[in-house]
């Protein structure tokens, strides 16, 4: 948990207002350099959509600049991952569903 708490508190928040809208929600997991690579809140985060792990970076310390930054080739890994992980994803079908559940 990021602020003792309070962060369920605002993603519920913030999955309420993307389910009115019909958007849904897929959250990325960004490591910190020689951070956990494991997300503490996983299943809590899997009730309102998908959840891509990154973790497996946090040990390479060729892609950070700095303990909590990726550096150039951090970066275009991580995004390489994360357009292949879109391109599973109907991003654009209305949800419906997201609505009416």
């Amino acid at each position: 948990r990021i602020n003792g708490g309070e962060d369920h508190l605002y993603m519920r928040k913030i999955a309420a207002e993307a389910k009115a809208h019909g958007t849904r929600l897929i959250f990325v997991f960004l490591p910190v350099f020689n951070g956990a690579e494991s997300i503490s809140d996983l299943d809590f985060l899997k009730q309102f959509g998908p959840v891509l792990n990154y973790g497996d970076l946090a040990q390479r310390d060729e892609l950070f600049e700095n303990w909590s930054h990726l550096n150039h080739a951090g970066a275009m890994a991580a995004s390489a991952r994360l357009a292949a992980a879109l391109l599973g994803f109907d991003l654009f079908t209305p949800n419906e569903q997201a609505r009416t559940k």
